[in-house]
């Protein structure tokens, strides 16, 4: 473990862990810090069962806590900029990722019932624009 210098497995302590946790909070988020940790555990863990360390440091180790960001959800009027300046498929990949109901399109039959055959999906209107 690089972070830990020279130092020998069965020398590292959960102090030494906890302290490797804080100093790695200044660089990384907390989400990488977990996903470290857990391959720690594990290293940990097996070397426990082989008999090369006596106790897991990561055991009892205080894990950073982890937040969740929030989802941007375009606007209608940013989903039309995107579609009125992607073309190929590129449109077509947006098209299909635009879920029920979350923008509406400009009816292709006005007036009457599309054909059975159009779906009412992003990905059969996407079929039918290409």
């Amino acid at each position: 473990i690089p972070a830990f210098g020279h130092i020998q497995l069965t020398n590292i302590s959960t102090g030494a862990m906890q302290k490797y946790v804080v100093i790695r909070r200044k660089d990384v988020c907390g989400k990488s810090i977990l996903n470290e940790v857990v391959l720690l555990e594990t290293m940990f863990k097996h070397a426990y069962k082989w008999g090369y360390v006596k106790i897991n440091p990561c055991e009892h180790l205080e894990r950073p806590k982890t937040v969740k960001p929030d989802i941007e959800i375009l606007e209608p009027t940013e989903i039309s900029l995107l579609l009125d300046n992607s073309s190929g498929l590129y449109r077509m990949a947006f098209l299909t990722a635009l879920p029920d109901g979350h923008f509406k399109f400009p009816h292709p039959w006005p007036g009457q019932n599309p054909p059975p055959w159009v779906g009412r999906t992003g990905f059969d209107l996407a079929f039918f624009l290409f």
